[in-house]
Formats: C-alpha cells, structure tokens, sequence
C-alpha cells in the first residue's frame, strides 16, 4: 500500500467529516438557536418548554430608532431543536416593546452652560423627555456574529449555538443637542438566555445624573416579583405583585440583591433579570445607601439602580460598564 494511497483516503474521509459535520448543523443536531437575520432586523429563536420555541426580535425602535429588543413571541414547536420557521413568521406574541430595555441617561455636558431641564435622553427617550419629540440619540452602526454555523446570509434563517449582537449608539445630553456618550451595547445569546454588556465611553466632559442600566418591560411577566440574594433568599416581602410600585428595600438593608424573578399571573412565563454587582457600575458606589438596589413602578417596568444620588464626573474619553442579563424559563409542565 503506497504512501500516496493512504494520504489520499486520508484527506477523502476528512472531506467527507466535513461535509457530515455541516450537515449535522444544518439538521439542528447539537444547535440550539435559529438565527434569521433581514435589513434591520435580527431574530433569535430556541427552545422553551418542550413544545414551544421563544423567539426574540431587534429592530430599529422607538424615536430614536436605536437598535434594540423589539418584540417576542411563542411559537408550537414539539421537536427537540428550535424551528427555523420561529424566526420567519410572528407567532404569538406575548411582548411588543414600547420602552427601553438597556435605560436611558439624566446627563449634561460641561462644556455648555446648564440651562436646560434635566430630563432623559437616549433608550426611547425624545427631546421632550418622554417618547416624543426629536431623536435625542441614534444606533450608528451594529453587527452581529454567530458561532457554530457557517456565515448569516441575509433572508436565510441558520442554526448556531450562540449569537452575538453588537450596537453602537450615540447619545445626547439634555442641555445639549450634541453626541456626549458613546455606547456599546453587545447582546450575547444561548438558549434560554441573554448576556447584556455594555460599555459608556464619554465624548466630552459631563456629569451622569441618574442611570439605571439594566431594565425590563413586565407585561408578559405582570404576575408576581422577587428581589433576590446570592443566597437565593428574597427581600422581605419575599413575592409582591408585579403590577404595583415595589422595591428591594434600602442599600444598606440589603445590598446584596443582584436579580430580580418575574412570574406571569398564570405561571406559564418567567423572567429573570441579573447584574454583575462585582464589575464596575453593578458595584452600586453611585447609589445613595438609602435607595433601593432594583424597584418596580405599577405602570410595567422593574429597574436596577446604576446611578441615582451620587453623581458621576467623566472627563472625555473616560469610560463606565456593567453587565448583566436575562434568563427565560417557561413554567409548562
């Protein structure tokens, strides 16, 4: 038997592996997303419970059409691997956003005199300060970058094991219509959950008034909340309703709570928020000892404090970060 020979069925069978390998990927087997990307829109689906898949979308939003958390939807699905039509048609929808899942800022420039209101930009916030008005921020650029597939193309749904998704957006102050912040925010998805990293790099010299970072929109989960420990304990009261103004106490009482449980009325749904409370602003130096570490307002939102009493300086090029994330569980028996 040559040398060539056996080289040449070597490279063959290697060939052959390959080409297995993508197939098997292609099948779902040891995949667990569905990713459809089209023109400013990315969609990412898995499994959720044994007879549904999840699916979450980013779209350009609200009036400064940042690129952001859009929508989700349940989609029947009993097979063991997320289907690629979750991504492609709308299913049942059980989230639209009307508001920002990664906050806005209370911030001013200190290179132009303070004669404006102090109010929110960026997220969903217009110059009125609310979800109207002028863009007061703007998505300049996002990418996205899949593992254990092979290249997103466009209009195509693939299967992969992880998706990241990076955006870049550009913010206001109040008391200046001008690019201050510069903000990176980078979305990792696996199944069943959500990595938030965010990175605020200043573009001038500034004052963050307030800033609560990681946030959620409850109407899927309106049911009950919990405040929880590292321990896995709950502040006291350990479930209050979703759907009144609630908080985790004080600081100083309890500043350990690093996440927060939502549950749906009818216990089909579950979302939990999480922040890193050992990485930079999740520290909490910049919360007032007597403010909650996260609350709830009755009109739909629960929100970490990042920034609330404590001013923060930044000169330009000066950076802050945190990060955090979701985690989705379906409460189907």
């Amino acid at each position: 038997m040559s040398n060539d020979w056996v080289l040449k069925t070597f490279m063959v069978a290697l060939v052959f592996s390959s080409l297995l390998s993508r197939a098997a990927i292609a099948r779902g087997e040891g995949s667990g997303l569905v990713v459809g990307v089209e023109k400013h829109r990315v969609a990412v689906a898995f499994k959720y419970g044994n007879n549904e898949d999840l699916c979450i979308e980013f779209e350009r939003c609200g009036v400064n059409s940042l690129m952001a958390i859009s929508r989700m939807s349940l989609h029947k699905n009993p097979d063991p691997q997320p289907s690629t039509d979750s991504v492609l048609s709308e299913g049942k929808q059980i989230m639209k956003s009307c508001t920002d899942w990664v906050g806005p800022y209370i911030m001013k420039s200190l290179s132009f005199p303070d004669n404006g209101k102090p109010q929110f930009t960026g997220g969903w916030h217009g110059s009125n300060g609310d979800g109207t008005g002028n863009a007061t921020a703007r998505t300049t650029s996002y990418q996205t970058h899949t593992y254990g597939t092979t290249k997103i193309k466009k209009g195509t749904p693939v299967r992969c094991e992880k998706i990241v998704l990076t955006v870049t957006n550009k913010i206001q102050a109040y008391n200046l219509k001008k690019d201050v912040v510069k903000e990176v925010v980078e979305y990792t998805i696996l199944p069943g959950q959500m990595r938030v990293n965010t990175l605020i790099l200043a573009l001038d010299n500034l004052v963050i008034i307030r800033y609560y970072g990681l946030q959620t929109q409850n109407s899927a989960w309106n049911g009950v909340i919990s405040y929880i420990t590292p321990t896995g304990e709950a502040a006291e009261p350990s479930v209050v309703s979703a759907k009144l103004n609630s908080a985790s106490g004080g600081k100083k009482d309890f500043p350990e709570i690093r996440k927060y449980v939502l549950t749906s009325s009818d216990g089909k749904n579950e979302l939990t928020a999480w922040l890193d409370r050992e990485y930079g602003l999740g520290k909490m130096d910049n919360v007032l000892d007597t403010l909650p570490c996260a609350f709830t307002q009755k009109y739909g939102k629960s929100y970490f404090n990042l920034i609330n009493g404590e001013e923060v300086k930044l000169r330009k090029g000066k950076k802050l970060y945190w990060r955090g994330g979701y985690v989705f569980r379906s409460g189907e028996k």
